[in-house]
């Protein structure tokens, strides 16, 4: 977890964006991948995929997900 902590803060120092999975957005949210999935994602406001690797590969900006988190997205009690 350290190197990539230390890979992030580098590109991040450099101006590049982090693209992130599904399931470290749902680690960052703390509700399960079927929960992000499934009621998450269809919000408005959930950012849009940034890239289709495949139909099962998809990776968002980090930086997009942050600041959807930062407008408010609280889990719910």
């Amino acid at each position: 977890h350290r190197l990539l902590r230390a890979i992030r803060a580098s590109a991040r120092h450099e101006g590049r964006e982090m693209l992130i999975d599904r399931k470290t957005i749902a680690q960052k949210l703390a509700v399960t991948q079927r929960t992000l999935r499934e009621a998450i994602e269809p919000l408005p406001g959930f950012p849009k995929p940034a890239i289709y690797v495949s139909q099962k590969t998809i990776r968002w900006r980090e930086d997009e997900i942050d600041a959807f988190i930062e407008r408010g997205y609280r889990k719910a009690a």
